[in-house]
């Protein structure tokens, strides 16, 4: 058993200085106002998701109501099993309602076959999974070509002849990793990696689940920045779920769900 030297005494830890620092938030209620000279883009009228287990039904999402205008910069927040995953999975198309509907740029998406969401998704949406989504037995490089195929864009240059990608890459600090497979890099990487492929093109709609949680707080911020950046100059419109209060930013939206019910609706004003 190894003892303490009896002439040094343990160094008493204060808990409250280890503690993750949060900013200070202002959150304000999204009125009438709020949606002046904005474009309507996205409509969920009662949506609602049940699951069938072996426990029995749960309810992950329920009578769900939202607008989201073109341009929106929106995070999504709760506890883990609140409904934040399910409703970006939702949005996608990637799943299917129990009951309810959405709307994309004024159609019912929730009508549309299998192939015509799938062809909207590819030409329209960057998704970001939160364990990654790319496939596993690609290269990094090869999975970027392979999503540009799937578009039916051509291949002119190879990917480290493509300025603009290497830019984004080196943006996000994996450019080492072009090589790699997705099994060989650290979850952060992983996540770096689809966010780049996903932002590449500059979708419409970007759905980001958990974009930023393998990365340390400095890191997680400067690729908060870097999507806002994209959002801003291309006016595309963002979907972020998110556990992290730190990453918040002044004049974006901010939902939060509990039991798979938004609670709040609200836009972050400066503190």
């Amino acid at each position: 058993m190894f003892e303490n030297p009896s002439d040094i005494q343990p160094e008493k830890i204060n808990l409250e200085q280890l503690k993750p620092k949060r900013e200070t938030i202002k959150k304000v209620p999204i009125d009438d106002h709020y949606s002046e000279n904005k474009e309507l883009l996205i409509m969920l009228r009662n949506l609602s998701k049940t699951y069938k287990t072996k426990g029995g039904l749960v309810e992950a999402l329920t009578d769900t109501n939202l607008v989201i205008y073109k341009g929106d910069i929106l995070y999504i927040m709760g506890p883990s099993g609140s409904g934040k995953t399910t409703l970006l999975r939702l949005i996608s198309g990637l799943e299917l309602a129990s009951k309810g509907e959405i709307f994309i740029l004024e159609e019912n998406f929730s009508k549309w076959d299998d192939t015509k969401r799938a062809i909207f998704r590819r030409d329209n949406m960057g998704i970001v999974a939160q364990h990654g989504n790319l496939n596993p037995f690609l290269t990094i490089s090869e999975n970027l070509i392979l999503k540009k195929i799937y578009q039916g864009n051509k291949l002119t240059d190879t990917i480290e002849q493509n300025q603009s990608i290497l830019n984004l890459f080196v943006d996000l600090q994996i450019k080492e990793r072009f090589q790699a497979y997705p099994l060989e890099i650290s979850g952060g990487e992983l996540q770096r990696a689809s966010l780049a492929i996903a932002i590449n093109e500059s979708p419409k709609i970007l759905l980001l689940d958990e974009p930023t949680a393998n990365l340390d707080s400095d890191l997680a911020k400067h690729v908060v920045n870097l999507i806002f950046e994209k959002c801003k100059t291309l006016g595309l419109t963002a979907l972020i779920s998110t556990h992290d209060l730190n990453i918040l930013k002044e004049g974006v939206r901010l939902i939060e769900l509990s039991d798979g019910q938004i609670i709040k609706n609200s836009y972050i004003a400066k503190a």
